[in-house]
């Protein structure tokens, strides 16, 4: 009776094991499937240039904001668990000035870029980071203070986050 026992428990754990595991996969594909569609209509797009998506994030346990820039649109949230995007509609001077920008920034260089202030340590500030996508190639920057960040990328990003207030 114990052996009986001691199968049904064991392939009752094998079972309840497998089938998380299915959900964190079926998980990680979709968002894998967003990521590569913006990347594949953005390559429509843009056949003959770099493609780039810029990604801004910035958090602390009260406050969150997700910045997307691709395909010469920018999308937002302030909504920590939403997979919703607000659109911010940008004219095209706006949008010419946020290329211009962007294509003066020195992706290789991203990672070694210094953090000014590091309010984000003590909650002083919330932390956060760029990432560009350029050619299917990811650069990003150290974390540093939401509102502060790097002198190289501090136009583009403070541009960027001025379009959603």
């Amino acid at each position: 009776m114990s052996k009986l026992v001691f199968i049904g428990v064991l392939a009752f754990v094998l079972l309840s094991c497998k089938c998380k595991k299915e959900v964190v996969q079926k998980g990680d594909s979709s968002q894998t499937t967003l990521v590569d569609n913006v990347q594949t209509d953005e390559s429509k797009v843009n056949n003959q240039e770099q493609t780039s998506v810029v990604e801004y994030n910035a958090n602390t346990r009260g406050y969150f904001l997700k910045l997307v820039f691709s395909n010469n649109k920018l999308m937002f949230t302030n909504e920590r668990d939403s997979n919703e995007l607000k659109a911010v509609q940008l004219d095209k001077s706006q949008l010419d000035e946020l290329n211009s920008m962007l294509g003066s920034i020195n992706v290789d260089g991203l990672a070694t870029l210094k953090d000014p202030t590091q309010k984000r340590f003590y909650d002083g500030a919330a932390i956060a980071n760029l990432k560009i996508t350029k050619n299917g190639k990811e650069y990003s920057t150290v974390d540093f203070d939401h509102g502060n960040p790097p002198l190289a990328i501090e136009n583009f990003v403070s541009k960027l986050v001025s379009y959603t207030k």
